[in-house]
């Protein structure tokens, strides 16, 4: 299956975007696959995602699944200093999928996401991030998306997986739970009044 990696940058002035193939319909597979030259092969894209507003995306997490406060702390002075936060290969920590219900979910990178919102961020468009899309810049499978969760439990997620968050810092057999916050907005608020730290500028 073809899928489109969207890519954006602060140095970029447009997306950027590699064509490439799914690999076992794993899309954490598909990241690791990216060659750390992909910036030469990435062809100059438009403004699909960067109007999105990070409020409306769906975490693949609830607050309990968001386990480092002080990252988040340490993340949120680097952003507010001027830096950005990157990965391997210079490749986005911020990563998502366009879902089957079209909206953005986030499947990695929920730390420093949270720290550009503390940071006054409200668009993708001030941050870097990656976005696995079909070709058209559409939604991914649901068979996709099972791939965030416990094997045990991929066949309910492809069912239902609006439903769903994960919990990778739970025990085996209770890291998945049931959707508490529809969107980011409500899981920085979840954070905050779980510790005030959380949400600190």
């Amino acid at each position: 299956m073809d899928r489109i990696v969207t890519i954006s940058l602060p140095t970029f002035e447009n997306e950027k975007t590699v064509k490439t193939k799914l690999k076992e319909d794993s899309p954490y597979l598909l990241v690791e696959s990216l060659p750390k030259s992909w910036k030469k092969l990435a062809k100059e894209g438009g403004n699909v995602f960067g109007s999105y507003e990070i409020s409306n995306m769906l975490p693949i997490h609830n607050a309990t699944g968001i386990r480092d406060l002080k990252q988040i702390t340490k993340m949120g002075k680097a952003v507010k200093s001027g830096k950005h936060i990157l990965g391997n290969a210079d490749l986005p920590n911020i990563k998502m999928v366009v879902a089957p219900s079209g909206r953005l979910l986030v499947f990695d990178g929920h730390h420093s996401l949270i720290s550009y919102y503390n940071q006054g961020k409200r668009y993708l468009s001030e941050i870097p991030y990656l976005v696995i899309s079909d070709n058209g810049f559409g939604p991914v499978t649901p068979e996709e998306i099972s791939f965030f969760f416990p094997k045990d439990f991929r066949e309910e997620v492809i069912r239902s997986w609006e439903n769903y968050t994960v919990n990778w810092e739970a025990a085996a057999g209770n890291q998945v739970e049931k959707r508490r916050v529809s969107n980011f907005a409500e899981l920085v608020a979840a954070l905050g009044k779980r510790d005030k730290s959380a949400v600190k500028n």
